[in-house]
């Protein structure tokens, strides 16, 4: 139960998030790393071990504290991302981006079947690759440019169409 909580605690749902945004600090390659592999899935990683090892899919549907989990994951989707969509700087955009989806990795972790734990460590995978490359994008556009905000970054796709198709299809 405690590896759970923690394990909650570093998955950055709301109100436990505080970190993440904070993180987004650091130069882009140390975002990417951050953010996409390193620090970030530990939590949603813990998660998902705890729910589909300790728990099981069984326990999950008959624990009232998984639909709670739920719940706050649900919310967490919903905040994080209308806070994204009210963030000017790149960075802070994607930070919050990654909050919002982590919380579906622990939403499917709460869910009570055995293809919700799958569903999380596939969305893991994927997410883990789509924020690197929204992260080397987003640092390319600044040395490129010297843009780190969305509202400077008009036009900028013709002049740097491979980086835009990138962040495209990461996004």
């Amino acid at each position: 139960l405690l590896l759970l909580v923690f394990g909650a605690a570093k998955a950055a749902l709301i109100p436990l998030h505080g970190w993440l945004p904070a993180a987004m600090v650091a130069p882009a390659p140390v975002s990417a790393l951050l953010h996409a592999v390193a620090v970030v899935k530990a939590g949603v990683f813990t998660v998902l071990k705890v729910s589909a090892y300790i728990f099981g899919p069984d326990l999950i549907a008959a624990l009232p504290a998984a639909m709670w989990i739920l719940w706050i994951a649900a919310a967490t989707i919903v905040i994080a991302s209308l806070v994204a969509l009210t963030k000017d700087d790149l960075k802070a955009r994607l930070a919050w981006s990654t909050v919002s989806q982590l919380a579906y990795v622990t939403s499917a972790a709460m869910l009570p079947w055995a293809s919700g734990l799958v569903a999380g460590g596939l969305y893991m995978l994927f997410h883990a690759v789509a924020k690197i490359t929204l992260f080397m994008c987003a640092g390319a556009i600044y040395v490129a440019t010297g843009a780190n905000r969305a509202s400077e970054m008009g036009g900028l796709g013709r002049r740097m169409p491979i980086v835009f198709t990138c962040f495209m299809i990461a996004s």
